[in-house]
C-alpha cells in the first residue's frame, strides 16, 4: 500500500488543496484543516466562546451545493483567502488579520448566496478547533480502490473529492480499510490509530464539477453494502512528516 495522495480543507465544505507532505502532531488534526467556517445568519457559533457544532449550523455541501462551484485559494504566508466562482464573476478575498476586510468578505459571500445565507454570513475560526463533521481531532483516510469498486457497481464514477478525504490510499481491496478499527496504521513515520468508518451524508451527492446534486450515491451504497460508510476516521499517536508516495501498512 502507498500514500496517492494528501488534502486539507481550508474552508469547511469548499474546495480542497492537495499537498505533496504534512508534518502531523500526535493527538492533533491535519494542519489548517478546516481552519474555517462560514457560519450562516442563524448560527449559534460564538468565536468568543468557541465549541464544536454540527454541520447544520454553518453553509454546507450537505444543504449548500452551490458551495462547489468555489475554488478556494488560502496564502498562510499573506495571511490571504480567496475565493472564486467557477461559474460566473464572483470573488472575494479577506485579509484575515483585518476584521472590517472579513465582515465585508462574509457580506460579499452572503449577496453571493441569497437565500441560502439566512441572512447573513461570518467567516469563523477558533484557536484549536477544527469545523470538522465530528467533534475528535481526526484525519480522514479513504481507499483509492474503494472508489474503484463503488464507481463500478453504482454505473457513476466515484471522484475522490466527493467525499473528501485527508489521505487516499492505494493498493488495497476494496473496503478493506472499513474493517481496521482499532488497529494501528503506519503511514511513513507516522502512526495512527483507527478510530471507526466515515457514514457519508447527502453532501456525497453533490458533484464537484458541475456542483448538481444527484440523489443517487447514498442510495446506491446502501443497496450494494449495505451501509453508507465510506472511509475512516484516524488518530495520529505518533507524529513526523507524511508525503505521497510513502508506504502504508497495518502494525496489529
Amino acid at each position: 500500500m502507498r500514500l496517492a495522495g494528501i488534502w486539507r480543507y481550508p474552508v469547511k465544505s469548499l474546495a480542497g488543496e492537495a499537498l505533496a507532505r504534512v508534518t502531523l502532531e500526535p493527538g492533533a488534526e491535519l494542519p489548517g484543516d478546516r481552519r474555517f467556517a462560514l457560519a450562516h445568519g442563524r448560527s449559534n457559533f460564538d468565536p468568543e466562546a468557541p465549541r464544536w457544532l454540527p454541520k447544520s449550523q454553518f453553509l454546507a455541501l450537505v444543504r449548500n451545493e452551490r458551495l462547489a462551484r468555489l475554488e478556494c485559494r488560502l496564502d498562510e504566508a499573506s495571511g490571504i483567502l480567496a475565493l472564486r466562482d467557477r461559474e460566473s464573476s464572483f470573488a472575494a478575498r479577506t485579509v484575515l488579520a483585518d476584521a472590517t476586510d472579513r465582515t465585508a468578505f462574509g457580506a460579499a459571500v452572503a449577496a453571493w448566496m441569497g437565500a441560502e445565507a439566512m441572512g447573513g454570513v461570518r467567516l469563523v475560526e477558533a484557536p484549536g478547533l477544527a469545523f470538522a463533521d465530528v467533534p475528535a481531532k481526526t484525519l480522514t483516510l479513504i481507499g483509492h480502490e474503494s472508489l474503484e469498486d463503488f464507481g463500478r457497481a453504482s454505473g457513476q464514477a466515484m471522484d475522490a473529492r466527493r467525499f473528501r478525504p485527508n489521505l487516499l490510499v492505494e493498493g488495497l481491496p476494496p473496503l478493506e480499510e472499513l474493517g481496521w478499527e482499532g488497529r494501528t496504521l503506519a503511514v511513513g513515520g507516522v502512526r495512527f490509530e483507527v478510530l471507526g468508518r466515515v457514514d457519508r451524508c447527502a453532501a456525497i451527492e453533490v458533484d464537484p464539477d458541475t456542483a448538481q446534486r444527484r440523489s443517487g450515491p447514498i442510495t446506491a451504497l446502501q443497496r450494494l453494502y449495505g451501509h453508507v460508510d465510506m472511509g475512516i476516521y484516524l488518530k495520529t499517536i505518533a507524529g513526523g512528516t507524511i508525503s505521497v508516495g510513502d508506504s502504508v501498512a497495518l502494525e496489529r
